[in-house]
């Protein structure tokens, strides 16, 4: 579910610093067409926040993550006896399961 969040917080970044922007522009025309330095400032330096906070998220996901286990390998859903078996991890000195259907000779 965090990482849905994270996703989607990213994706929606751009747009809502857009939307920021082009209300801050707006209410800056009404206003005289005069931008402060400063604020220019204030707002890449919050940009810049938001982004390393994004970033320190993402690290720090990453790192609570526990890794993937080399010993195992992925089996994909099949059918068996019509009945479908979903994909599933099983460690590596398994045999692979069979192809219920017979090789076809010709």
């Amino acid at each position: 579910m965090s990482a849905l969040l994270i996703r989607l917080g990213l994706f929606l970044l751009p747009f809502i610093f857009f939307f920021l922007w082009l209300l801050l522009v707006r209410h800056l025309k009404r206003a005289g067409g005069k931008i402060n330095p400063k604020l220019d400032y204030a707002i890449m330096g919050a940009g810049l926040g938001f982004i390393g906070l994004y970033g320190a998220i993402f690290y720090f996901y990453a790192q609570s993550t526990p890794p993937a286990q080399d010993d195992l390998r992925y089996v994909p859903a099949r059918m068996v006896d019509g009945e479908m078996v979903p994909g599933h991890f099983e460690k590596r000195g398994t045999e692979p399961p069979q192809s219920p259907v017979a090789p076809q000779e010709n």
